[in-house]
């Protein structure tokens, strides 16, 4: 499957630098993803499809999030986030792509 989607990937890649570049190649494709971890999965897979290595966590990114009673006091999930509670080198080696990294912008 994941080998399905990175050649996908790439065909769109190829496709895009014909419409916009006349078939030159990109330069760089950069890649930004949330702090959420199923977000931080999805990046790291679009990351290695688009045979990049590395993508970056906005904590700009996100939904609007209302105050439930199982979240912080003050309904702020971020605190509580993996990205933030857990060592960088576990969640590449458990949970994303294989040899993708990447950096937290805080």
């Amino acid at each position: 499957m994941a080998n399905c989607v990175g050649q996908e990937l790439q065909n769109y890649k190829r496709r895009l630098e014909m419409l916009y570049y006349g078939g030159e190649q990109f330069e760089k494709i950069k890649i930004e993803s949330s702090p959420f971890l199923s977000a931080m999965q999805t990046a790291s897979h679009l990351t290695q499809g688009f045979g990049e290595s590395h993508f970056t966590l906005n904590h700009m990114f996100g939904e609007q999030l209302k105050k439930r009673d199982s979240l912080e006091s003050d309904g702020n999930p971020l605190p509580s986030l993996i990205s933030a509670n857990v060592n960088k080198e576990y969640i590449k080696a458990h949970w994303l792509a294989k040899g993708i990294e990447y950096t937290d912008k805080l």
